[in-house]
């Protein structure tokens, strides 16, 4: 077995004996002694490999979407505050900014799984939101008779779930209100 193999290994047991539950713990424990002391290797020498920090690259878009990232790097690194680097963005993601953050491989891992799977649905919940407070507010033109419009073709088709928490949000919501001085006003 290659030295990497014996590696992979021995962290998986390491990682078992300290988040498995009951009888998993205990076997793992007793694994990963077992493999140490075949291997001539101490549990220094996997702690030191796995807290080794990398630099993370985050592609951040300016504006709400950097709380959602900080939260989740917070989250991750078990820290209220946190300190990362800039770097400008080209090709596809120009106009955005690229966090650097020193972190594990695991945490870096982590946090990528974790933003894969909130920033979808940061974004449907705004969409959401947007629906619910056009909704509440009234902002669509009245259909009339002579409307040749069946549907709203820009809209893709939501789920009955999805309508009732646009419901439950429209309800939560209060109406703004817009000043009679401002309509009609010329800028």
């Amino acid at each position: 077995m290659s030295d990497d193999a014996i590696k992979a290994r021995l962290r998986k047991y390491l990682e078992l004996s300290r988040r498995g539950e009951g009888g998993e713990r205990e076997n793992a424990e007793k694994f990963l002694r077992r493999l140490l002391t075949e291997n001539g290797l101490r549990l220094e020498d996997l702690d030191d490999e796995l807290t080794a920090k990398v630099e993370a690259r985050f592609v951040v878009n300016p504006g709400i979407e950097e709380r959602i990232v900080t939260n989740v790097i917070c989250c991750v690194l078990a820290v209220t505050t946190f300190r990362h680097g800039i770097a400008k963005c080209r090709g596809k993601n120009a106009g955005k900014v690229a966090w650097l953050v020193q972190m594990t491989p695991g945490q870096r891992l982590e946090a990528e799984l974790m933003l894969g799977a909130l920033m979808p649905a940061f974004q449907k919940k705004l969409e959401q939101l947007a629906t619910a407070f056009i909704a509440t507010n009234k902002l669509y033109a009245p259909s009339g008779p002579g409307d040749e419009s069946k549907g709203d073709s820009e809209f893709d088709p939501i789920t009955e779930m999805e309508a009732r928490q646009i419901a439950a949000m429209m309800h939560t919501m209060t109406r703004t209100v817009i000043p009679r001085g401002a309509i009609g006003r010329q800028a």
